[in-house]
Order: C-alpha cells, then sequence, then structure tokens
C-alpha cells in the first residue's frame, strides 16, 4: 500500500473516532453570524447552567447581543435608513438582552471613536445594557461610559502589565524606567491591592530587570485590581449623581504618563 493511501485511511479513521467521542462541533449550538454570545452577565438574566460536559443546558442559559460594527462618519447610516433596514423608529430596537458595539479600538484616533459612539448609543434601546468590545484606557471607559456604554472588555491591563506598563490612579508609570530603581513607595500610594501594600516600585522594577515571572505576575494583579476599582468608581459616581465631576478629575488625568 502507498504511503499516502495509508495516511489517507488513517486520517479517516481518526475524524470518524473523534466525530464518535463527541469532539466535533455541537451541531446543537449553531453560531449565528453577526452576533456576539456571551453568559448572561445582568441581575435580570437566571445564572446559566451548563452539563458535565461543560455545555448550555438551553437557550435561554445564552444572551445573545445584536452586535453592531462602528464605522468612520463617512460609513453613517441616516435614521431614514435605519427605519428602511427594520429599525424601529430609527433605534436598533429588536428582540435581545443586550446590543454590542465592535469594529473600533482598532488604531484609529480615540476621538473618532468617541464620535462614532455618540452616533450609535442614541441608537440603542436605553433599558438594554451597551456593550462596547475591546475597549479600552481607563480614559477610554470613562468617556465611553459618559456616552451611554455599560460594560467592557480588553486585554490591556493584563498585556501593558507584562510589559511594565502599570495604571495608577495619577496616570500611567513605566515600572523599568531607572527612575524607580530606589524608589521605596508603593506602585500607587493611592492604591490598597495587595502588591501595593507590600512591594516597592523599587522592587518591582528590580523583578522585571532581572526577567523574573514574578515581575508581571505582580503587575497584573495590580492593574486588574485598579481596573476592577475604576468600575467600582464609576458606579458609585453614577449611583450618587456625580459621574461628571468624576470625569472631569480623572478622564485626563488616568491618560497621563508619569
Amino acid at each position: 500500500m502507498k504511503k499516502k493511501q495509508l495516511l489517507s485511511i488513517i486520517g479517516i479513521i481518526l475524524v470518524l473516532a473523534l466525530s464518535f467521542f463527541g469532539f466535533g462541533e455541537d451541531a446543537s449550538h449553531p453560531t449565528e453570524p453577526n452576533v456576539t454570545t456571551s453568559p448572561a452577565l445582568i441581575d435580570t438574566q437566571p445564572s446559566p447552567s451548563l452539563d458535565e460536559d461543560g455545555h448550555y443546558n438551553s437557550k435561554e442559559d445564552v444572551a445573545l447581543y445584536i452586535h453592531l460594527y462602528g464605522h468612520l462618519p463617512e460609513n453613517y447610516i441616516t435614521k431614514d435608513e435605519a427605519r428602511e433596514l427594520g429599525w424601529e423608529g430609527g433605534s436598533v430596537e429588536v428582540y435581545a438582552p443586550g446590543y454590542a458595539i465592535g469594529g473600533l479600538s482598532v488604531g484609529e484616533p480615540a476621538e473618532k471613536m468617541y464620535e462614532m459612539l455618540d452616533y450609535t448609543t442614541p441608537l440603542m434601546p436605553k433599558h438594554k445594557p451597551r456593550y462596547l468590545m475591546g475597549v479600552g484606557t481607563p480614559t477610554n471607559i470613562i468617556e465611553a461610559v459618559a456616552r451611554g456604554v455599560d460594560f467592557f472588555d480588553c486585554v490591556m491591563p493584563a498585556r501593558n502589565a507584562r510589559h511594565g506598563r502599570l495604571f495608577t490612579w495619577q496616570g500611567a508609570i513605566n515600572m523599568k524606567n531607572a527612575k524607580y530603581e530606589r524608589d521605596q513607595t508603593p506602585i500607587d500610594p493611592e492604591c490598597d491591592c495587595p502588591v501595593c501594600r507590600r512591594y516597592s516600585r523599587a522592587y518591582v522594577r528590580h523583578l522585571f530587570v532581572a526577567e523574573e515571572m514574578l515581575a508581571m505576575r505582580l503587575a497584573v494583579m495590580h492593574n486588574l485590581y485598579f481596573y476592577n476599582k475604576l468600575m467600582e468608581k464609576i458606579r458609585e459616581a453614577l449611583d450618587e449623581g456625580r459621574f461628571d465631576a468624576f470625569r472631569r478629575e480623572y478622564s485626563e488625568k488616568l491618560a497621563r504618563r508619569i
């Protein structure tokens, strides 16, 4: 038997075996085009339940978000065009637990992203959560919340941390800079995360210079804590009716490099 024929037979056997033992795509949960699938993330939705194989038990356990890809101004549609697409009243009032905005934060200036949000979010139902995909810096988040966005996802806090860029309440710092070599203060004196409570800037910088994995672990812990605290402060400011003041105090400050 020729080598190519033997390999073909082996390949067919492997495919059949994988299909038999359930390693193929789950046909009962097809992927919907242009829809972001996410576990239910709001209090009004029941917690998703999974079977022993990690699959969702029913359609009710998954929140399907209408996904609106962002475009720059020259590609905007008018409200009349929105109505022609079936958007009632020129808005995207389609049944869905929430609405996602994508296609932004891919290299365009922040001002263009904000301009797109200014145009897009008023078209979305006010009683449904708005999700901005792949965003962003602390300033991006504050500005997006000001435009009606509710939640976000982004690799930035972890990825930047691994390269030594840490976020503080005075701005971003580069822990690899020589000026921190003998700095015995915390990464952020205003932060109460476990890293800031125990380690100095000088120690964390030493770990980066020595290429110790602990440097990245501590940096990621700090940045994730900072982002969680940022969202907590935003929620408190919204609940207490002082978000505008919070935005004025922190939007520009958190964009600084110190």
